[in-house]
């Protein structure tokens, strides 16, 4: 599992002091969302039938830009999967999504109805038998959830994740030509994600706070060696080549639309000057290209 590029822009900025309080919220929901798919792909590695395609964080267009959780794929049934990691409880009331009593702007189960339709018009131009099912996972161990009349949808939680997949055990499985067609028509709509945000612009560069990070811990209390930085506090060792290519990693996700921030001296800075520019040159042109414009040159970091 992966996290997407949105995700390690908010989380990037979260360490370094750069979200507002919307951002800090987005974040948060965010972590939890990831936390809550990698759940899932681990009980279905675990207990679902391996003879099954599954496929991730799934964008495309047709006729609007969606994007599915997870899509389970058999020779003749696809199911989309939503993943909810709710904490508290979850109620379907007169057709509304309401969480810990409030109202959700958005009705996801809605959304489910929507991708379903234009999913089964991708589905369709490789087989008109292959049918559509939609289904929403509340994954979080600790969740409740209330339904009233009015839903219709199919929903499991955590508990009934066994009985679901093993509903789905014998379902007609796809052969090894079948996968290719399959892959191929999904790749015909997909579309990249990463679209309607932004990182930090190259002015806000100042406000950044600067030192090395813990990659254990995400600690700001790091200490120099001759060789490692060492986290006190948790203890971790890094090798200062590892470090320093992590920072500029995250250099490049904090400035996002800004690939050419990612220099030598930026990184110098972005660590607080703990290691020296020429050290930071010699370990980054080991791994990165060097882009040499008129005006500047950095490092190509691809994400």
């Amino acid at each position: 599992m992966k996290k997407s590029n949105h995700l390690m822009v908010l989380e990037a900025m979260g360490q370094r002091g750069m979200l507002d309080e919307e951002g800090k919220r987005q974040l948060y929901a965010m972590q939890k969302g990831f936390e809550g798919e990698c759940e899932f792909a681990r009980l279905f590695e675990r207990l679902a039938n391996q003879d099954w395609l599954l496929e991730y964080d799934y964008w495309f267009e047709q006729g609007k830009r969606m994007q599915a959780d997870f899509l389970l794929l058999s020779s003749l049934l696809w199911i989309q999967v939503d993943v909810k990691n709710y904490e508290g409880r979850f109620e379907y009331k007169n057709g509304q999504c309401w969480h810990n009593g409030k109202l959700q702007v958005e009705n996801f189960f809605a959304n489910m109805s929507e991708r379903e339709r234009r999913l089964t018009k991708i589905a369709h131009q490789l087989d008109t038998r292959i049918q559509i099912r939609s289904i929403a996972v509340f994954i979080n161990e600790f969740g409740q959830t209330f339904f009233d009349e009015s839903f219709t949808g199919e929903a499991v939680c955590r508990h009934q994740l066994r009985e679901f997949f093993w509903s789905i055990k014998n379902i007609s499985k796809m052969h090894t030509s079948g996968v290719a067609n399959v892959r191929r028509m999904l790749d015909n709509f997909r579309v990249p994600y990463g679209i309607g945000f932004t990182g930090l612009a190259p002015r806000e560069f100042g406000s950044v706070w600067s030192g090395i990070l813990c990659g254990e811990c995400g600690g700001r209390g790091c200490e120099r060696g001759k060789y490692s930085i060492t986290c006190s506090v948790c203890g971790k060792d890094e090798m200062l080549g590892s470090v320093i290519l992590r920072h500029a990693v995250e250099l490049r996700y904090l400035f996002y639309n800004n690939p050419e921030m990612v220099t030598a001296g930026n990184v110098f800075a972005l660590m607080g000057g703990v290691i020296s520019i020429k050290t930071i040159r010699r370990h980054l042109a080991t791994r990165f290209p060097l882009v040499r414009q008129s005006n500047t040159h950095f490092y190509q970091i691809n994400i």
